[in-house]
């Protein structure tokens, strides 16, 4: 409703108070697409901003609204962000350097990360078994989530009804219950 018209504008002002003036000579890209391929799939997406630092380097900047502050330990394997790094040395290869960021908009900050080569490989090889998965799956059961409320498909899930009556056993289960 007209609440979060209302935050959604005032996340805006300070933005626009604090990063009103932009080097447009510096823009590379904004909703910059992507289709990165990765032994035998594409991985399609897009990056929200993308500016040119200086001849060697990019910044790749993903805007986040979340009231929650991700944790040092989020950001620094946040595969969202590690897909972007492969699609950026795809798109501007002259980049010597890719600099990753998070901007948390609600919060006026702006979390900076970096991903090794070993953490780029382990990556793509978890692409790709996801990829494989979802190709031989024939089955795609519902799983309740924080997102649910935000799935245009919610009034036709089953999980997400269920959980609306208080059918639901487990929403989520803490890793620490989960010992083997």
């Amino acid at each position: 409703g007209f609440g979060v018209f209302q935050e959604g504008m005032d996340i805006l002002r300070i933005y626009l108070r604090e990063h009103g003036e932009v080097d447009h000579r510096n823009l590379l890209a904004v909703e910059q697409e992507f289709r990165l391929p990765v032994v035998g799939f594409d991985v399609l997406g897009y990056i929200d901003r993308v500016d040119r630092v200086d001849d060697e380097t990019i910044a790749v900047v993903d805007y986040k609204s979340n009231r929650l502050i991700f944790t040092r330990e989020e950001v620094d394997a946040d595969l969202q962000l590690t897909v972007y790094l492969m699609a950026a040395r795809q798109l501007w290869p002259w980049a010597k350097r890719v600099q990753l960021f998070f901007h948390l908009l609600r919060h006026g900050i702006r979390m900076e990360t970096e991903r090794s080569e070993e953490q780029l490989a382990t990556a793509r090889d978890y692409i790709v078994s996801l990829a494989e998965q979802t190709e031989k799956a024939t089955e795609y059961p519902p799983r309740l989530n924080p997102n649910c409320i935000y799935c245009d498909h919610r009034r036709q899930c089953s999980a997400y009804q269920d959980a609306l009556t208080g059918k639901v056993e487990t929403v989520c289960e803490d890793p620490k219950d989960l010992k083997t």
